[in-house]
């Protein structure tokens, strides 16, 4: 009988070529049988080897995010139901299930599951202007424009106490990391400092000359920093309550301060526009923040320290890089000035008050998420770093390839080979550049000057996967011919064409002694090549699918290899003997990668997720969400921090990578 062609189904689930609508099936792709010729390997996985399973997983997100920027809900245009106030303020509980609203009617509560109100206190029109929720998220501080402090009980909002003492509006509070103390800061220039046990006075920091309209704990709960409508920001120690340090460089008044989760970066957002990153230990300027066009009305930092979010009279959300100081995302607000934004502790969500009482919760990925490359029209079907860390090049189903810079994410030069291109690789000494394409062929070119050097020509179908020797001095391809050629890269030549494989091949890798040479194909199988005289080592077999994807660790002791059908297997790469198997994606493998480090592996499904494994012992670590589509491949930098991931979104997404 004839065999049914893997063409399609290869074209398809890859999506490493150009017909999409052929054959597409949700059905696991049907394994060809091997040929009675194929040799027996010498070692076969057994099946007593654990299956590592996945750790149960959160509860479900009420809100999930997809990726910045998407407003994923919107609560309600607060209207006559809550007083015709406006909204002033809002922020999460310590444990996320509760939102708190600051009006100008009252205290609202809602229940972040339902979305629905649980509870509300009226001021009997006095406006609330600020809020802050205890450690233990029993209590809620609220101030008001009668510049008292009330002390609220959660859930029922009863008055457990009421502070007097400022001589105008409160406009600012704070809770200690321990709850033992609640601060409040006032337009009477003043910050206050007050017993939460029995509501005694323990100390008033002056000094200000102008309003002060935000303060925050450091989070050791050793110092206090207060904005102010001086321009300046103060540094207070709670010890003694002396002015450790005033930071000035801001030509408007500061209206926000944040302290990062390790308490070593100070936000600041004033309203000349700017947010500025403060080196806590020396008072020093890190980073100003330029791209608002409007006021700063409100910072606040992820409690995973990555990103900072700030608000602004332009309308718009934007989120920062804290390391690099760069912006990553804009959040169109598009109706009106932003006065807070709150992350939820759990930081997948942002909620943002702005005038015209309008509340938004918007879905926020994980601060890993650092930028997003778009300039390709198609699928992203590879991805190389250079050597040196410092580019990025992939290649797209759009028959383009493009070389990135990292440190702006800007295209350096795009080229046309006039086929889409399927795969390529950097030359270890990052001089040359191969490119698998869909016409059957390998393009080299010289990575400086972009030269076509030559074509190299010997598969009879398309080049799915390309990767050169760690000297440099051979490049190994692998087709849907079902062979593996390898060539000499000084000449272009074939040094040895590897047969055996009886279906598709999908993914090559060399160890890193260069000496052997793993191969993975769809029919489910993986095998090892001795380099030097093509011999067939072992054939590693348990995959229930295709194989979409293989890698050796950076010390060649382990082999991974992805399948269709959703797991990744972890072998021993002495004997083939499978150390894992990592159950966790919902739909098809198409890509794994170690770090550098070789700590961890990485591994892109059709799921759209990307997760992190722990290589040691096949503990899932997170999953990475932001990607809109399929994750087609995955990159390590050179220096391990980030992590490029193509997708079929046509988006090039960098992650950073602890």
């Amino acid at each position: 009988m004839k065999k049914t062609s893997t063409y399609p189904l290869l074209m398809c689930m890859l999506l490493m070529t150009s017909c999409l609508p052929i054959g597409l099936s949700s059905r696991t792709p049907t394994p060809t049988p091997s040929p009675s010729s194929t040799p027996t390997p010498f070692l076969s996985p057994t099946p007593t080897i654990p299956v590592i399973q996945t750790a149960p997983p959160p509860p479900e997100l009420e809100i999930s995010a997809q990726n910045a920027g998407r407003v994923v809900e919107l609560v309600s245009r607060l209207g006559s139901h809550y007083g015709g106030g406006v909204l002033n303020w809002v922020t999460y509980s310590p444990d996320g299930s509760l939102l708190a609203m600051a009006a100008f009617d009252g205290v609202y509560l809602f229940a972040i599951k339902e979305l629905t109100e649980t509870g509300y206190l009226s001021t009997d029109n006095i406006p609330v202007i600020s809020l802050a929720f205890s450690p233990d998220g029993k209590i809620l501080a609220a101030g008001l424009t009668d510049n008292t402090v009330r002390l609220l009980r959660i859930p029922e909002l009863s008055v457990l106490g009421i502070l007097n003492g400022h001589t105008n509006w409160v406009s600012a509070l704070a809770f200690s990391p321990d709850g033992k103390l609640v601060a409040s800061g006032s337009y009477d220039k003043s910050v206050r400092l007050w017993r939460v046990e029995d509501g005694s006075l323990l100390r008033t920091l002056e000094g200000h000359t102008g309003y002060v309209s935000s303060i925050a704990f450091s989070p050791d709960g050793k110092s206090l920093a207060s904005g102010s409508y001086d321009n300046t920001i103060g540094l207070w120690s709670l010890a003694d309550g002396t002015l450790l340090s005033r930071l000035s460089g801001h030509t408007g008044e500061v209206k926000s301060v944040a302290f990062s989760p390790d308490g070593q970066i100070l936000a600041s957002g004033s309203y000349d526009n700017t947010v500025r990153l403060w080196q806590v230990r020396d008072s020093s300027l890190l980073h100003t923040l330029e791209g608002h066009t409007g006021s700063l009305k409100t910072v606040a930092f992820s409690p995973d320290g990555l990103l900072l979010a700030s608000g602004s009279d332009d309308r718009t959300l934007r989120l920062w890089d804290v390391t690099e100081g760069v912006i990553l995302n804009t959040l169109d607000e598009t109706t009106s000035s932003i006065s807070c934004i709150t992350f939820s502790p759990d930081g997948q969500t942002l909620a943002s008050v702005s005038r015209g009482n309008m509340l938004r919760l918007w879905g926020i990925p994980s601060g890993r998420l650092l930028r997003r490359l778009e300039g390709h029209r198609d699928w992203v079907t590879d991805l190389a770093y250079s050597p040196d860390g410092q580019y990025l090049f992939s290649a797209s189903k759009d028959a383009t390839a493009s070389l990135w810079h990292i440190a702006d994410g800007t295209i350096l030069y795009s080229w046309r080979e006039g086929t889409p291109i399927l795969s390529i690789a950097f030359s270890p000494d990052g001089q040359l550049m191969a490119l698998g394409g869909f016409d059957n062929n390998i393009y080299l070119r010289r990575v400086s000057d972009r030269t076509f050097l030559m074509t190299l020509t010997g598969h009879t179908a398309p080049v799915l996967d390309v990767t050169f020797s760690p000297d440099g001095e051979i490049l190994a391809s692998g087709s849907i011919d079902k062979n593996i050629i390898l060539w000499q890269t000084t000449d272009g030549s074939i040094f040895r064409t590897l047969s055996g494989h009886a279906d598709s091949v999908s993914g090559v890798s060399f160890s890193p002694d260069g000496q052997t040479l793993a191969s993975g194909s769809y029919d489910q199988t993986v095998r090892l090549w001795r380099v030097s005289d093509g011999a067939l080592l072992n054939t590693l077999e348990g995959h229930k699918s295709s194989i979409a994807s293989v890698a050796f660790s950076p010390d060649g002791q382990t082999l991974a290899s992805g399948s269709f059908d959703k797991t990744i297997r972890l072998w021993q790469a002495s004997d083939g003997s499978l150390l894992h198997t990592l159950l966790g994606h919902s739909n098809y493998v198409s890509s794994v990668a170690f770090s550098p480090d070789g700590q961890l592996l990485a591994s892109g499904s059709f799921d759209k997720n990307i997760d992190l494994w722990r290589v040691s012992n096949g503990a899932l670590l997170q999953v990475l969400k932001g990607s809109i589509d399929i994750v087609t491949r995955l990159a390590f930098s050179p220096d391990g921090k980030t992590m490029a991931s193509g997708s079929i979104d046509t988006m090039i997404y960098l992650w950073r990578i602890p």
